[in-house]
């Protein structure tokens, strides 16, 4: 198998072949092989050192019931793209999926990494959309220089004294809050406190997969 030294003006290449391994039946298994055995991609060493792993990445997967069909399985290849990143980074990984209420947050990237995926490519939409959960769940477990990544395609909204409390608490640990769209809805209270905003409706596409490119750059590089 073919592994792949990643620069940065060839990241989002080498995602889409990655993510099309992962979203056919028939190439699933050697996605699992791949990401497994760390034969996507392998990172690059600076003076023959490993680099070190930086702030754990936090997750936020919107599961409500407008996610359904080519939303969720876009996100879900998005999702697979940061824990591959974040395997060859040496980072941990911590994710919640949300609709109304807290979903699951059973995520971990442990030893077992076929059970992960799996558990991962089986996640289904359903129900309404509520932010305040998944905030509350990222607040509580962001840590010092972390990346939330929160995706959604929803339009629910944050209570403000939760939004400034979340503010406050990101600040202080210098961590940085990205936010993925799946419908090109964006919300002003996820601007306000946003590093960067994407738009991903089409993951298939060239110009989606340099958005998603360049906020897989901006959490690798920074």
């Amino acid at each position: 198998t073919k592994s792949t030294e990643i620069h940065q003006d060839r990241a989002p290449k080498e995602l889409t072949r990655e993510r099309m391994l992962a979203c056919h039946d028939d190439t699933w298994d050697n996605y699992c092989f791949r990401f497994a055995t760390r034969k996507q991609w392998k990172r690059r060493k600076e003076n023959g050192i490993e680099k070190v792993g930086k702030g754990p990445i936090t997750i936020c997967l919107d599961i409500s019931s407008s996610m359904q069909g080519d939303n969720i399985d876009w996100a879900k290849s998005f999702v697979l793209a940061l824990y591959s990143i974040a395997k060859d980074e040496n980072r941990k990984v911590q994710m919640c999926t949300y609709n109304r209420s807290l979903q699951r947050t059973d995520y971990d990237l442990g030893s077992n990494y076929i059970e992960l995926l799996n558990r991962i490519i089986a996640i289904d939409a359903h129900g309404g959309t509520s932010f305040d959960p998944p905030i509350s769940w990222a607040m509580n477990n962001v840590q010092a220089k972390g990346d939330i990544v929160f995706i959604t395609d929803g339009s629910a909204s944050v209570s403000n004294s939760l939004l400034n409390k979340f503010k406050s608490k990101i600040d202080e640990c210098g961590a940085r809050f990205f936010t993925v769209y799946l419908e090109h809805c964006h919300n002003p209270q996820l601007r306000s406190i946003s590093n960067l905003e994407i738009d991903l409706k089409n993951v298939m596409s060239d110009q989606s997969a340099d958005r998603a490119g360049q906020l897989l750059r901006v959490i690798k590089d920074n």
